[in-house]
C-alpha cells in the first residue's frame, strides 16, 4: 500500500509541476515544425484513400500551410494488401484500393481548393 501511495504522490507532483511546462514546450516544438507558409512543403499520404486525403486537405493540410500532398499511384494495380502492390500497375484505369476515378478527381479538386497541389506517385 505504501508503494502505490508513493507512485500516486509522484504522479500528482509531476503533473502539477511539469504539466504546463511540458505542454508549452510541446506547443513550441510543434509550432517550430509547421510549414513556413511558403507552400513548398510536401506531406506524404501513401496508402490513404482518396476520400480521406480530400478531407485532410480541407481540414488540416491546406490550413496548416502545406503546398503539396504526395499520394499513392492512382492506376489499377495487382491485388494484395502489401504496400508494394500499388507499384505493380496492370492498366491505366484510375481504379485502385484507394478509390475510383471520380473519387480521385474529387480529391484533386478538394486539395486544389484548399491551396494544395497533388503529386501522384509512380
Amino acid at each position: 500500500m505504501k508503494i502505490s501511495s508513493l507512485f500516486v504522490s509522484v504522479a500528482l507532483l509531476h503533473s502539477a509541476l511539469a504539466g504546463p511546462i511540458f505542454e508549452n514546450a510541446m506547443d513550441a516544438t510543434l509550432a517550430s515544425r509547421a510549414p513556413s507558409g511558403s507552400k513548398t512543403v510536401i506531406i506524404q499520404m501513401f496508402e490513404w484513400t482518396w476520400n480521406s486525403i480530400a478531407s485532410e486537405c480541407t481540414s488540416f493540410i491546406g490550413p496548416a500551410g502545406y503546398g503539396f500532398v504526395q499520394v499513392s499511384p492512382p492506376e489499377e494495380h495487382i491485388s494484395g494488401s502489401q504496400w508494394w502492390t500499388d507499384y505493380q500497375p496492370v492498366s491505366y484505369n484510375l481504379t485502385s484500393k484507394r478509390g475510383n476515378r471520380a473519387q480521385f478527381s474529387s480529391m484533386i479538386s478538394a486539395c486544389h481548393a484548399a491551396g494544395v497541389k497533388v503529386i501522384a506517385g509512380e
